[in-house]
């Protein structure tokens, strides 16, 4: 079980931290296996998860491209085989279902 929260000022104001830390300990509730803050310029991610399936175990999000660009998943692949089959080469087969 996991939960999320994304939030954006819009006026491009920098993001209080406080704020941010005060909407990530309303996500305590879902557990502690996995949690992550980031908050940065103007918008604010955080994660915060039990892992309940195989695929979950170590996952970290929000996951970062490398190009300032975050995301977070809430969701599961009811493909995950086909689509490691097609990417067998490139992708560790125990990559989780957010990184994947």
């Amino acid at each position: 079980m996991s939960a999320f929260f994304i939030a954006i000022n819009k006026d491009h104001r920098p993001f209080d931290l406080s704020v941010a830390q005060a909407m990530m300990a309303q996500l305590a509730r879902f557990g502690d296996d996995a949690k992550k803050l980031v908050v940065n310029q103007h918008y604010a991610i955080g994660f915060q998860s039990t892992w309940t399936l195989p695929e979950e175990v170590g996952e970290q999000q929000p996951i970062e491209t490398g190009q300032d660009c975050w995301f977070a998943f809430y969701g599961r692949l009811d493909n995950r085989s086909e689509l490691l089959a097609k990417l067998a080469e490139s992708i560790d087969s125990k990559i989780s279902d957010a990184a994947l």
